[in-house]
C-alpha cells in the first residue's frame, strides 16, 4: 500500500497501486527473457541451463507437474498451520512448531514404507496424489477457534506420508524415459520448478487467509468487544506499527483500527 516501507526500510513504494500485480507481471517478463536467452543458447549449440527438449517426455513432463502441485500444498500448510497455532490456538512459537511435528514424522516415514510395498511405481504414486487432497481437505473442518493443536496430527501426518512417498516415487518416475545425459539437468528443473509452485503455494494460501479474516473483520463492532478483546487488539496493532510504517493514519485505538 501507499507509503510502506520496503527493500528493508529504506525506501517508501510511490505508486498508488499495490507492488504485487507489478512484481508479477516483472517476473512474468524475466521468465520470458530467459527462455528466449536459453532458445537462442542452444540455437548455437552453447551450453545452456534449461534443455527444452525435456518437455517432449511425456513422464517427464506429468512427474514434475504432480510433484509441483503436491509441494505447493505442503508450503501453504507450512505457512497456515503456524499462523493458525499461534494466533488461534494462542500457542507460543514452540507450540505452534510443534503442531507440525506430524507432518515431518509422515514425510520421514512415506519414503522408506512405499519402496517396500509389492505395488506397481505408477498406481502408488496415483494414490499417494489422490490421498494428499484428502488429507488436506480432512484439515478444514478441524481449523476453528474451538479447536484443539492435536486434532490436527492425524491429518497432517497422513499429509507428509503422501507427500513423502510421491516424492520419492516421482523423482524416479520422472527420470525414467529421460537420456542419461539429460538426468542432471532433468533433476534442477523438477527441483525449481517445485520451489516455485511451493512459493505460489504458499503466498496463495496465506492471501486467502488475510483476505478472510480482513473481510470477518469488517463486520466486527467495537462494541461487541470486550476490556480485554479491545486491549489484545491495540498492542497487536502497536506492534505492527513498530515493525513497519501503518497504511493509515487511524490512531492506535481498537475502535480506531
Amino acid at each position: 500500500a501507499t507509503g510502506d516501507t520496503w527493500l528493508g526500510g529504506t525506501a517508501s513504494w510511490p505508486l498508488s497501486i499495490s507492488p504485487v500485480p507489478i512484481m508479477l507481471g516483472l517476473g512474468l517478463v524475466l521468465l520470458a527473457l530467459f527462455a528466449r536467452w536459453e532458445v537462442s543458447l542452444q540455437q548455437t549449440d552453447r551450453e545452456s541451463v534449461l534443455e527444452f527438449s525435456l518437455f517432449r517426455v511425456i513422464s517427464f513432463n506429468w512427474g514434475t507437474s504432480a510433484a509441483a502441485a503436491m509441494t505447493a500444498g505442503v508450503f501453504g500448510l507450512l505457512m497456515l498451520i503456524p499462523l493458525y497455532a499461534q494466533f488461534v490456538l494462542d500457542q507460543d512459537p514452540l507450540g505452534s512448531g510443534l503442531t507440525l511435528v506430524p507432518l515431518g514424522i509422515g514425510m520421514a516415514l512415506g519414503g522408506p514404507i512405499i519402496t517396500r510395498v509389492k505395488v506397481p511405481p505408477v498406481k502408488a504414486s496415483l494414490f499417494c496424489l489422490i490421498l494428499q487432497p484428502i488429507a488436506m481437505v480432512a484439515l478444514i473442518p478441524l481449523i476453528s477457534t474451538s479447536g484443539q493443536g492435536w486434532w490436527l496430527a492425524l491429518p497432517l501426518l497422513v499429509e507428509g506420508f503422501a507427500w513423502g512417498a510421491a516424492y520419492a516415487l516421482l523423482v524416479s518416475l520422472l527420470l525414467t524415459d529421460v537420456p542419461k545425459e539429460m538426468s542432471g539437468v532433468a533433476g534442477g528443473t523438477q527441483v525449481a520448478a517445485r520451489l516455485v509452485f511451493g512459493a505460489l503455494g504458499g503466498a496463495l494460501i496465506t492471501s486467502l487467509l488475510l483476505g478472510s479474516i480482513a473481510q470477518q473483520m469488517q463486520q466486527v463492532s467495537v462494541s461487541d468487544l470486550t476490556a480485554k478483546q479491545q486491549q489484545e487488539i491495540t498492542s497487536l496493532y502497536g506492534f505492527k506499527n513498530q515493525l513497519s510504517t501503518p497504511t493509515t493514519d487511524s490512531g492506535a485505538t481498537a475502535a480506531q483500527t
